[in-house]
């Protein structure tokens, strides 16, 4: 019978809309201070920020993003081909000619699909950060 009264205790608690943690509402600044600072609080922000980054490309439709992937597969064999053939000279020319060429399949593939306007100009920050 007391260890059924220990278990139900009557803490009001909310929870954290970022961590998902329980914090008590009777907490001090100076908790909610190290939680706020906390390293699984800030991981946690963190993750959904780049899920936000991500979320632009919810727009594409599958196929293409499969197209997309195959492009990005096919530029990455050709810089490791050229790096085991000891080119070094000339990888870095063709670093930024591939980068330009993507940067060009990149826009056309923008305009094929029918994302928003909105998300047009993340989707080109992500892809400048890229290439940069």
């Amino acid at each position: 019978l007391y260890a059924l009264s220990t278990l139900q205790t009557d803490q009001k608690l909310r929870l954290c809309d970022i961590c998902g943690a329980f914090l008590s509402v009777y907490d001090n600044d100076r908790r909610l201070a190290d939680h706020f600072g906390g390293k699984l609080h800030l991981g946690y922000m963190l993750i959904r920020e780049k899920l936000k980054e991500l979320q632009v490309h919810s727009c594409m439709p599958k196929v293409r993003v499969r197209w997309w992937e195959r492009l990005n597969k096919v530029v990455f064999q050709i810089l490791y081909t050229l790096k085991q053939r000891n080119l070094h000279h000339f990888v870095n020319t063709c670093i930024l000619f591939l980068k330009i060429v993507w940067l060009f399949f990149f826009v056309v593939f923008l305009s094929l699909l029918s994302c928003k306007f909105e998300h047009l100009y993340q989707v080109l920050n992500v892809m400048s950060h890229f290439l940069l």
